[in-house]
């Protein structure tokens, strides 16, 4: 085995190609450029969040500073671009001449200006207080235009105004030609710096290190046993209803179920009601796929957007759009009135309106949106039996049918619903088919979430308690439960995301990497301003206007770049690795079991590294059951309590 020193470089050299958004050329051709002419000591990162700056690359060394660079590839020869100012004093626009005509486009001089301020000034506290005001001499930013001559790269910068420097290159294609590392990167022949630290590049790290989850994104699915052949069978009557408790692989199976009959030639339709979870089922179905499979033919939607595809199709828009006039903001109605009418429109009302447009395009002839040959739905326990009845009219005669669910995820209250006569009404006749082994939770884990079912729910027929997982080696779950006074969980929340750069030092997570899940909207907005008075972006699904908040739950998934903040019901399907949980009051059944959701998300590192997971809350009727955890810090000032570890 080589046991020579290694370059880190991350993502690795062989999975450019695989990125989500593949690597361009250029991008590939500078990376190489680096690693064949850098130093060891020099770490490579290609494409990092870098909370929210984003550039192509990131060199790091911990004795020397950090370089970020941004490529230009678009073309620069001369008239095919201008820079103007919209108005007197304002910035300069960079315009690119592309067959549309002129296009405004990143100026990619203040861009630069504006990383270097903020790596430099604006960071993470550590950095900040370590570089303190000549921070700049440990940061270069430059530009590669690797496309561009250096006559171009001259008269591109002169126009701008911009003169480059030691500390802000502007690299042509020549100077990657001629294979001269000190014209690229100036700074790569220092071997020291006083103004950089191991303790500062630490901090660094966590915000570029490649998150997990693009990691596993380039994995394909594994299925064990039990789910091997729901994945690559059908039964003799075409339905199949799949249960078991969190973290066994519901969504895996239909995600692969759905790859399997696409590869097929089948027309697959899967569907949920968490719109949050959308995202997280395509990029399953992505990682079910076989290879350079890219047929589409697998349409994931939630159900209320694909009712209102269907009402749009059959030209019934108008009629859907007043199922909505009811729950407009009305003076005379309270907030419980209004969540009462939007509750009446989205179970009984537009599925009802879906059902004659169904007709409609079957005396049409169909149309895209029905005639598929599956039907998967996932969160069952969310559906209600009507729901199900209206779906299974966009699937041919002789069609796949397949219900994944859990009661005890069970947070709208219709499990209950679903009782035999419904069941066997829909279809369903002998027993469920039953996921039992949890892949989700680290094992040393998976007790205390058993304890938190067994102790603090109410139990009820048809609950799915996780019960055993595959022997697999990992590092210690780090666990810690802080019971904080009345008031006090959005600042205490905060802080359990800022105590993750220690865990981060030891094991170099992504930030991206963390999950933050609240109970509320309004607890969500105050904690997410507590994390960006800290310095931290975030990505979350709190926005207060209904539709603005479905399109973010649409768009929310793993892939988004930044610590993610979210609800306990949009949780739900998804998985984290580092996860902080927030609840004020879990006093209703119903609280109870979305807590119960929340901490259900913890997932295992496919790596073997540690899992981190935070409760923070104020309710002392927890406390006696966050007392057993292994970390239990109590913040009340109640007498004879105290950190426990």
């Amino acid at each position: 085995m080589d046991s020579s020193p290694q370059r880190i470089v991350m993502p690795r050299l062989e999975a450019l190609p695989h990125l989500r958004s593949a690597a361009s050329p250029g991008l590939e051709e500078v990376v190489r450029f680096f690693h064949a002419r850098l130093p060891l000591a020099w770490e490579i990162y290609v494409r990092p969040h870098f909370n929210g700056l984003s550039p192509d690359v990131v060199l790091l060394n911990p004795e020397v500073g950090l370089a970020v660079y941004r490529l230009v590839e678009y073309p620069i020869w001369e008239g095919g671009y201008a820079f103007r100012r919209d108005s007197p004093g304002s910035p300069l626009t960079l315009y690119v001449q592309d067959e549309a005509g002129a296009v405004p486009v990143i100026n990619p001089f203040a861009a630069l200006r504006s990383t270097r301020e903020n790596v430099a000034e604006l960071y993470i506290p550590t950095v900040r207080r370590e570089w303190g005001s000549v921070g700049f001499g440990a940061v270069t930013a430059g530009l590669i235009f690797p496309y561009a001559s250096e006559e171009e790269v001259t008269r591109f910068c002169a126009d701008a105004a911009f003169q480059p420097h030691r500390y802000a290159p502007a690299v042509s294609r020549e100077a990657l030609a001629r294979e001269r590392v000190h014209r690229v990167f100036p700074e790569s022949g220092r071997s020291r710096s006083k103004l950089m630290s191991e303790t500062a590049a630490a901090e660094l790290r966590a915000w570029l290190r490649e998150p997990e989850y693009r990691a596993a994104q380039r994995q394909p699915l594994v299925f064990d046993p039990v789910q091997k052949p729901l994945v690559s069978t059908r039964t003799r009557s075409g339905l199949r209803r799949i249960r078991g408790a969190a973290g066994t692989g519901k969504t895996h199976v239909i995600a692969g179920r759905a790859a399997h009959l696409e590869a097929q030639g089948r027309r697959v339709l899967v569907l949920t009601f968490n719109n949050a979870l959308i995202r997280y089922i395509r990029d399953l179905v992505d990682r079910a796929r076989a290879p350079y499979c890219r047929d589409e033919r697998v349409t994931v939607l939630g159900f209320h957007a694909w009712c209102k595809l269907i009402c749009e199709q059959a030209g019934f828009t108008e009629s859907y759009r007043a199922l909505w006039r009811h729950h407009k903001p009305d003076e005379q109605r309270t907030e419980e009135g209004r969540q009462v009418a939007l509750k009446h429109v989205c179970d009984e009302e537009l599925p009802r309106l879906t059902e004659r447009a169904l007709e409609t395009l079957d005396r049409l002839g169909g149309h895209r949106h029905t005639g598929y040959d599956a039907l998967l739905v996932d969160e069952g326990q969310d559906w209600s039996p009507h729901w199900w009845h209206v779906a299974r009219r966009a699937i041919r005669n002789g069609g796949e049918f397949i219900l994944a669910a859990d009661a005890t995820q069970d947070l709208y209250g219709r499990a209950e619903s679903w009782t035999d006569e419904a069941m066997s009404g829909a279809g369903f006749r002998g027993k469920w088919s039953e996921l039992y082994t949890c892949h989700r939770l680290p094992g040393d884990y998976l007790p205390f979430v058993s304890e938190f079912a067994s102790r603090v729910l109410s139990h009820k027929e048809g609950d799915q308690i996780p019960g055993t997982r595959p022997l697999q080696l990992h590092a210690p779950t780090q666990m810690r439960w802080r019971q904080v006074p009345g008031g006090r969980v959005p600042q205490y929340g905060a802080l359990a995301v800022a105590e993750l750069e220690p865990v981060a030092r030891e094991d170099p997570a992504a930030y991206s990497d963390v999950v933050v899940v609240v109970p509320t909207r309004s607890l969500g907005v105050e904690l997410v301003t507590h994390l960006e008075h800290l310095g931290i972006n975030t990505v979350h699904t709190l926005q207060q206007d209904s539709r603005a908040a479905s399109a973010a739950k649409r768009g929310f998934s793993v892939g988004n770049n930044g610590v993610k903040v979210t609800t306990m019901h949009g949780m739900k399907g998804w998985e984290a690795r580092y996860l902080v949980v927030c609840v004020e009051a879990a006093e209703s059944e119903k609280v109870r079991r979305a807590l119960y959701v929340a901490l259900t998300r913890l997932k295992v590192s496919e790596t073997g590294v540690c899992s981190y997971v935070a409760v923070v809350t104020s309710d002392p009727q927890l406390r006696q059951y966050g007392c057993d955890w292994p970390v239990f810090i109590d913040e009340t000032g109640v007498a004879g309590s105290g950190a426990s570890a």
